[in-house]
């Protein structure tokens, strides 16, 4: 199917973000299972 370039757009950002969350996910994650890093701060860059 052909896609007006916009959509395309907006289809490839949606996959980065999604690609973005997975990866932040799987650092909680990794954090989470391994106690003896607990991080004392989190940048707020991180949600942004």
């Amino acid at each position: 199917m052909a896609f007006p370039p916009s959509e395309v757009d907006t289809v490839n950002r949606t996959q980065d973000l999604l690609l973005e969350a997975s990866a932040a996910g799987n650092m909680r994650m990794n954090v989470a299972s391994h106690p003896e890093y607990q991080p004392q701060v989190v940048p707020s860059e991180m949600f942004k």
